[in-house]
């Protein structure tokens, strides 16, 4: 696991749905997995985890809104009705998929 050069990574903010998700962006990753944006899990506790969002995956897509960065995803997220489930758009390795993440009770 490589962080991006010189870029630190960034708290997403809180979000009862989601649990603490950190991101950073993945520039140098795009080549590789032939992407144009998204932001890299670094971690993933309570509601993301138990969807099974992991460390390397990267969010491409919140609901139908496309991520581009994590500032932009941590906008996103925040927009997002805390009572409802998500869809992330997730890339691991050479696949994408959808996964859902259910609010936290």
């Amino acid at each position: 696991h490589q962080k991006a050069a010189g870029r630190a990574a960034q708290p997403a903010g809180q979000c009862a749905w989601r649990g603490q998700v950190q991101i950073q962006a993945q520039d140098p990753l795009a080549a590789r997995l032939a992407i144009k944006g998204g932001v890299q899990v670094l971690s993933a506790e309570g509601a993301a985890s138990a969807a099974g969002i992991a460390e390397g995956d990267v969010i491409l897509a919140v609901n139908d809104t496309d991520v581009t960065s994590p500032e932009q995803f941590a906008k996103a997220v925040t927009a997002l009705d805390k009572t409802r489930p998500v869809g992330l758009m997730v890339r691991r390795g050479d696949q994408t998929q959808w996964v859902a993440v259910k609010p936290a009770k």
